[in-house]
């Protein structure tokens, strides 16, 4: 999850330590803020997404005949 429940937040919007049920009960709203490793997955997510499209193409352009070994 990108998005998560947190105790306090940095200034960038980051969590610095999640909220725990206990401190959940105390307080019923919590601010949402970003997950570091949620993040880090959607990047990587991403990332995976363009090295596909890319390898797609590059085998699409070998197959058709327009890229040629010479």
């Amino acid at each position: 999850m990108i998005v998560e429940k947190c105790g306090e937040t940095r200034i960038v919007g980051f969590c610095s330590s999640t909220a725990t049920k206990s401190s959940d009960s105390a307080t019923k709203t919590r601010a949402l803020a970003y997950s570091p490793f949620g993040v880090l997955a959607a990047v990587l997510a991403r990332l995976e997404n363009l090295f596909g499209w890319l390898a797609g193409l590059m085998f699409v352009a070998v197959a058709s005949g327009f890229v040629k070994k010479d």
